[in-house]
């Protein structure tokens, strides 16, 4: 949120303006994290909405890496990391088996993707 904010600081943006775009960027990335399943049609292509964005939290590994995108889905356009399955929903989220010994605990989830046992069991995984 910073890099995403600066700008509009630097620009001389009124409070206000500040105020209103931190209060939908709460509600925006609510959906989108919710469990919610609104879909939104054409409207996927360029906002990134739970329907998207849900893919990003797939449990397939393959899947997990993709729809980065916070509130628009352009970056996601340029630089290949869409992906939105048009044959099939995801209803699943989270992590498999493939993240055995995942912590449990907020400290160690922090740490989690620093450790170089969880990427080992990830590739493994993957691979």
């Amino acid at each position: 949120q910073t890099i995403a904010v600066s700008p509009l600081i630097v620009l001389g943006a009124p409070l206000e303006a500040l105020t209103l775009y931190g209060v939908y960027t709460i509600v925006h990335t609510t959906m989108h994290h919710s469990n919610v399943d609104a879909r939104l049609g054409p409207f996927n292509t360029v906002f990134a909405m739970a329907e998207v964005h849900r893919w990003h939290h797939s449990p397939v590994v393959g899947e997990m890496s993709a729809n980065y995108g916070t509130v628009l889905t352009v970056w996601d356009w340029v630089f290949g990391t869409r992906f939105v399955p048009k044959d099939r929903v995801i209803r699943d989220v989270g992590l498999d088996e493939a993240h055995d010994g995942y912590p449990a605990n907020y400290v160690g989830q922090l740490k989690a993707p620093f450790a170089g046992e969880f990427w080992r069991k990830v590739a493994q995984h993957s691979g």
